[in-house]
């Protein structure tokens, strides 16, 4: 059956309607905790083993490498590792502008496109003076040329994910979902909702054209599918928990793949966000849906896992590889459009770049992941306000906050990858609060008109507080357009495009990829000239 999406999410069929919440609150923590010792336990003695030490001699050779490039930059040994060094980038005011990353390749997995017998070299900006790369190109260079200069380029090799613990964790989770059924003897419905359709159509569309510039999406894929079996059975044990039977649909499909365009989680990470995001689904509800974004809810038990146990969880953020392709931005905007439009969610996004890009003025407020963030994981249709209005306040809060949750992690020591995320938990739990201030003016209005108008007319007073659709298109796209406009030439990153090597980026005489000789990457809207560029190639 495909039903037409409602407002709130349905209890389902068996469901425990009329009793207490303590209930449901004890059987949420116990499944939480039994799956979280399931997953303790799959770990076996890799969650024990050590980090690994750094070998003799590193030391010396950090300094024998600094010695090469301080002539070239102010460098200094910011990190020496087992699997190589980084060197920082100092300023003319001291402060950190950017990164030199040697790789030794015998320890080492990852294969750059610059790279010698012993060493892969990157390199990466630390704040939006691009300039830097002026200087840190010709270092990368002096490294490789102490090795014996660089290899013929033999492709890009990246780091491959934790998949055997993975499989192991996904396999307990799926057992525990079987186990439910089997006690519980659960019932088993199908139902296809047209939101996860189109969300799920949206996420896959970015995937493939992100993979076509980013070598590191292929390689993602196997853990993806993992966590979509993962998924479906973590749905599947708690809604046979608490329900006594389980509706299969494609609702995992947009938690699985949100998750993945916003971070790239070890497997313990991994775990954590698919058995949190369907446990909050679950059992932390108002009346008869949800109250937070599965996908949030998960992320966040994550965040909260980075701060408090860094060692437990680890994670690679997204926000500058997105960037990478060079409509990236463009076809977020482009794709989001369906699912904003059809369930009416642009106020949504309206709300948010406000508050990012026009109020708090942050940089790289249109960049994908954060447009991702105004798109298609702040507009979950059930845990947003029913108003226009109130999705606008909605939007607001969520990007006047995100500057907010990024200067906290930045203060803990923590990246602010997470800081996109933790910007909604509070705008879901205040929902109804938005949609009550929202109802105030409307009411105000029909009063008004109630009073000047002999004859009333409840139709059109009932459709007074509510703007119409194309409204909202032509706001979304005209703030877009001149955000986009201001931010796309400042959003270039040479660093990241010179040590990947990414598709159609052109170099200058010194080997440093610049903005003015690559106009499909620092125009807008420049799809058809990448499209001319590939037939090219």
């Amino acid at each position: 059956m495909i039903s037409r999406e409602p407002p709130t999410e349905q209890e389902p069929s068996g469901g425990t309607v009329g009793k207490s919440k303590r209930p449901a609150t004890v059987r949420f923590a116990l499944w939480l905790a039994v799956l979280l010792a399931l997953l303790v336990t799959a770990s076996g003695a890799s969650a024990l083993e050590p980090p690994p030490q750094s070998s003799p001699g590193t030391a010396e050779e950090a300094q024998r490498l600094l010695s090469i490039i301080q002539p070239i930059g102010a460098f200094r040994p910011a990190m020496v590792r087992r699997e190589g060094y980084t060197f920082e980038l100092r300023g003319p005011n001291g402060d950190r502008v950017g990164d030199l990353i040697v790789g030794l390749r015998d320890h080492d997995p990852e294969l750059t496109r610059i790279h010698s017998r012993r060493f892969a070299v990157a390199i990466s900006n630390s704040s939006y003076d691009f300039s830097a790369v002026d200087v840190l190109v010709p270092a990368a260079r002096a490294i490789v040329a102490s090795d014996g200069g660089a290899l013929p380029a033999t492709g890009i090799v990246m780091r491959k994910g934790e998949h055997e613990q993975m499989m192991y964790a996904t396999l307990w989770v799926v057992i525990a979902g079987i186990l439910a059924g089997i006690l519980k003897r659960g019932k088993i419905s199908w139902e296809v909702r047209k939101v996860h359709l189109i969300q799920a159509c949206a996420h896959t569309s970015i995937f493939v054209y992100w993979s076509f510039y980013w070598p590191a999406v292929h390689g993602q894929v196997p853990m993806i599918l993992m966590m979509l079996v993962m998924a479906f059975g973590a749905d599947a044990a708690f809604c046979f928990a608490k329900f006594g039977s389980w509706r299969v649909g494609f609702s995992p499909l947009p938690v699985v793949f949100s998750t993945n365009l916003f971070v790239w989680l070890d497997w313990r990470g991994a775990t954590i966000a698919m058995i949190g995001a369907f446990a909050f689904k679950t059992f932390v509800r108002r009346g008869q849906g949800h109250i937070f974004n599965p996908s949030v809810a998960g992320l966040t038990l994550n965040a909260i896992c980075t701060v408090v146990f860094p060692d437990v969880v680890h994670f690679g953020g997204l926000f500058h590889t997105l960037n990478i392709a060079p409509n990236m931005s463009e076809w977020v905007f482009l794709v989001s459009l369906v699912p904003l439009t059809v369930f009416r969610l642009l106020p949504v996004s309206i709300g948010c770049v406000i508050g990012l890009f026009f109020i708090s003025g942050v940089p790289g407020a249109i960049r994908p992941t954060l447009l991702l963030m105004m798109t298609l994981l702040a507009t979950d249709p059930a845990t947003t306000p029913r108003s226009d209005i109130g999705r606008i306040f909605f939007g607001l809060l969520v990007g006047l906050s995100y500057q907010v949750y990024s200067d906290l992690l930045h203060s803990l020591g923590q990246p602010d990858d997470f800081a996109k995320i933790l910007s909604v938990p509070l705008a879901n739990v205040l929902v109804p609060w938005f949609d009550k201030v929202a109802a105030r003016p409307t009411t105000a209005v029909a009063e008004l008109w109630k009073a000047k108008v002999t004859t009333p007319r409840p139709a059109v007073a009932a459709q007074t507080g509510r703007i119409k659709n194309g409204v909202f298109f032509a706001t979304w796209v005209v703030l877009y357009t001149i955000a986009l406009g201001i931010e796309k030439p400042e959003d270039f990153e040479p660093a990241l495009h010179w040590t990947w090597g990414t598709p159609l980026v052109a170099r200058d005489a010194s080997d440093v990829p610049r903005c003015s000789n690559n106009p499909i990457f620092c125009r807008p809207f420049s799809q058809i000239q990448e499209i001319r560029a590939w037939a090219a190639r």
